[in-house]
């Protein structure tokens, strides 16, 4: 009986800094390459088309399940990303699961980096991309803008996708592979299949297009690939014999974690996404100077349209991040 050769430790990094280029180009060529077919074969607005009614706008998007995944659908994806950073730190203590650690930290900065950083703090704020229900063809006032073409920052944050982003996390499980195949396997197609439930739900709600859906997943899969074989590099520490913190290295790593996870708690609750429109007709009796409306959101909130005939419209976008189940006051 022979014993099976051991790959040196530099031979092992090299290989999969190596792999890591190849899967980080392929999700890129892929991912540019499915916008550009998006695109030329017109989805996203085709897509917007078929879920949009002039007479009643989106009637399905309020329907269920697509309501309850626009108020609650990220809930499940956070509470999976509190309990992987959890685990990565009891991994530090715990023998048995050791090998997971990296796994786990992997996964939880997945939704940190990924969705919380890339995704809603850089490519959403600073895209200026309408979303469907903005743009001119569905009953909106600005032009639509393609995937691929970054316009005004704050003029719409359709691109990409946060609740998707959310809903798609779930498939980043699949850096459980070394770990436990039925795990992994499970994460992915369960990711999949509830990360496309919610695409449908914002499409149908005039609040993404097609483009935006496959970007967050996009983004989600390659932070995660960068991550996986270029920061942390779990296989390469996996083997490694076990080395419990000390005690008062403990302490500090649960109390900076706890600190952690306590502002990520709030910043989720206080900065979801919320949008809701208000519109009324009205006629103007003659000699009046003043029209007074009174909201009880920010000025640079509300978007308002008027003409000046004697009957016009008021309309007004309530849009930003708010506490769930969030509504805004409107007197006329």
């Amino acid at each position: 009986m022979t014993d099976t050769p051991t790959v040196p430790l530099p031979e092992k990094e090299t290989r999969l800094q190596h792999r890591g280029i190849a899967v980080v180009a392929l999700l890129l060529l892929g991912l540019f390459g499915l916008t550009w077919l998006i695109e030329y074969m017109q989805v996203d607005l085709r897509a917007s088309r078929w879920a949009y009614s002039k007479s009643e706008t989106w009637p399905l998007g309020h329907l269920q399940p697509w309501q309850w995944l626009l108020d609650y659908g990220t809930i499940p994806g956070f509470i999976s990303t509190l309990l992987a950073l959890l685990g990565w730190y009891m991994a530090q203590r715990w023998k048995h699961w050791y090998a997971w650690r990296r796994y786990l930290l992997v996964y939880g900065l997945v939704s940190v980096i990924g969705a919380g950083i890339f995704v809603n703090a850089i490519l959403k704020e600073h895209s200026g991309r309408p979303r469907p229900r903005e743009v001119i063809q569905f009953g909106g006032v600005w032009k639509y803008l393609p995937a691929m073409e970054f316009g005004t920052p704050g003029k719409g944050r359709s691109f990409p996708c946060g609740h998707c982003t959310m809903g798609f996390l779930f498939s980043a499980g699949i850096v459980f592979w070394q770990r436990s195949r039925l795990l992994s396997l499970a994460m992915l197609s369960g990711g999949l299949i509830y990360g496309s439930m919610i695409s449908v739900g914002r499409l149908l709600q005039g609040g993404h297009f097609v483009s935006d859906a496959l970007w967050s997943l996009g983004v989600l899969w390659v932070t995660l690939a960068l991550l996986y074989y270029f920061v942390f590099r779990p296989p390469i520490s996996e083997n490694q014999p076990y080395a419990p913190l000390k005690p008062v290295q403990q302490r500090w790593l649960l109390l900076g974690l706890m600190l952690f996870l306590g502002i990520l708690s709030v910043l989720y609750i206080t900065r979801r996404p919320f949008y809701q429109d208000y519109r009324q007709e009205f006629y103007v009796p003659e000699r009046t100077r003043t029209l007074t409306l009174r909201t009880n959101l920010e000025e640079d909130k509300v978007v308002l349209k008027t003409s000046s005939s004697s009957r016009g419209e008021v309309y007004i976008e309530g849009r930003g991040f708010a506490l769930p189940d969030a509504n805004f006051l409107v007197e006329f």
